[in-house]
């Protein structure tokens, strides 16, 4: 068989939106950057936690979460706690967590910081279920626009027009939080999707950054004739499938409308040559992705990376914190991925990161305005600087500086017509994006990818999720 099925994709399927609650269960899980000696519950906990809860509610108790941190009023020179809830796993990002929480609490004695991370498949389920069950984080990350609408629409999120830390921020960067010109959110830094490639290993084999698709086949076959993996594919990681598509859907298929035009039936898939295009791309790279990409994962695809068995990897510009923080000598640059054969036409994608949010927490206005104060400081030149430093991102800072990172100046440089950027743009909710890609990984992983077949089942699926 060509295409392996070791791991099935897990998809979220978000039966119950924020806006119709409650729902059951609490928690959050994984390997956390606890802060001042705090000890991160793991997922398993937390659910076998809210079981309790809704145990003892149900028998007349009281359902307030055991263990957690106390609520306390301003006065009395008690400390009052807050949560940030988030799903970084990159050890960079989580050493920017751990320095401005160490800043803030040093700065703001009388309060404290607690961190939940929980996985990305499981982060967004999680989040509500926290939200229903009265145990919401204080500050917590959303990942686009559609969740934002989503969220928002719920009452859950605040309104952050007012913070004085927005002045901050690049403005062209803010329209990405906002809804019907409300701020609800606020992107961290701007990712830049593209192929991220090793320097050293192209120098040793005379590779010249590709261009065009010819170009780029012939890059592929030369690595490939002298045993590297052209392509690190970690098609077990769903949003390794995601970010490998869309480096080439976007390019061929934007302009502007080409979600909402899907979501609302005013476009079929089986009549979008340029979606079909893209997919036919896509595929016809999928011979230089390895012996079994569906059963490889992202954590492989970096070690690969970093220790040159792998020459290249298209996803996010997170990369480059993940694969450096594994082999801090690799030279690492960034480049567009062809998609035209017209030389220097191909873009490189830049879209707004997730986004901070504030919970809207109208019960308790002392734990509000110290989360407001933590997020003021999340928005300031000393974070994002650090954030920027430590993560290896591009801040959405105003005076943002790159200049520590060749490979984020490389995907600065590209002129502006060369650049192409999603900020405020509606892009799939939840639950179309996970039929997408579902639908795409169970083509992609069949013998041979029938695109015809793959459009039909698009349009169907997409229209069950419309009645």
């Amino acid at each position: 068989m060509r295409k392996q099925l070791l791991k099935k994709v897990l998809a979220l399927t978000l039966t119950v939106s924020v806006g119709i609650l409650p729902l059951a269960g609490c928690g959050n899980s994984g390997e956390g950057s606890g802060t001042s000696g705090e000890t991160q519950r793991t997922a398993e906990n937390a659910v076998a936690e809210n079981a309790a809860v809704e145990n003892g509610a149900a028998e007349g108790e009281s359902s307030e979460p055991q263990g957690e941190e106390t609520q306390v009023q301003a006065g009395g020179g008690e400390t009052i706690e807050i949560t940030w809830m988030h799903k970084f796993v990159e050890p960079g990002i989580l050493k920017w967590v751990d320095e401005v929480i160490a800043n803030f609490e040093t700065a703001n004695p009388d309060m404290k910081v607690h961190t939940e991370t929980v996985p990305a498949d499981d982060y967004e389920q999680m989040l509500k279920t926290k939200i229903a069950s009265d145990d919401a984080p204080d500050v917590f990350v959303l990942d686009n626009q559609s969740r934002y609408q989503e969220f928002s629409a719920a009452e859950r999120l605040y309104d952050l027009s007012s913070l004085e830390g927005i002045e901050n921020i690049n403005p062209d960067m803010l329209y990405d939080g906002q809804v019907n010109g409300v701020q609800y959110a606020v992107p961290l830094d701007v990712n830049a999707y593209a192929v991220h490639y090793n320097k050293d290993l192209f120098e040793q084999y005379d590779l010249e950054v590709p261009t065009t698709i010819s170009e780029m086949r012939n890059v592929c076959e030369v690595l490939q004739e002298n045993g590297i993996k052209p392509f690190g594919a970690g098609y077990a990681t769903q949003f390794c499938v995601q970010f490998s598509v869309e480096v080439l859907l976007l390019p061929l298929c934007m302009d502007g409308e080409w979600h909402t035009n899907k979501i609302e039936r005013k476009s079929s898939f089986a009549e979008d040559e340029k979606f079909k295009e893209a997919m036919k791309l896509w595929d016809s790279f999928y011979e230089f992705t390895g012996d079994d990409p569906w059963g490889t994962d992202w954590d492989t695809v970096q070690n690969q990376m970093a220790n040159g068995e792998a020459a290249m990897i298209v996803n996010g510009s997170w990369t480059v914190d993940g694969v450096s923080s594994i082999n801090p000598d690799i030279n690492i640059g960034i480049f567009a991925m062809p998609t035209f054969e017209e030389k220097d036409s191909s873009v490189i994608l830049m879209k707004p990161g997730a986004g901070i949010c504030l919970y809207n927490n109208t019960q308790d206005e002392a734990r509000l305005e110290a989360a407001r104060k933590f997020f003021n400081y999340l928005l300031s030149e000393e974070s994002g600087n650090s954030y920027a430093r430590n993560a290896f991102k591009i801040s959405t800072l105003k005076n943002a500086d790159c200049s520590f990172s060749p490979a984020l100046m490389d995907a600065l440089s590209y002129p502006a017509e060369r650049t192409w950027n999603s900020a405020g743009l509606t892009l799939f909710n939840s639950e179309y994006e996970t039929v997408f890609y579902d639908t795409i990984t169970k083509y992609a992983m069949q013998d041979t990818l029938d695109i015809d077949a793959l459009c039909a089942e698009l349009d169907q699926n997409f229209a069950a999720i419309s009645k």
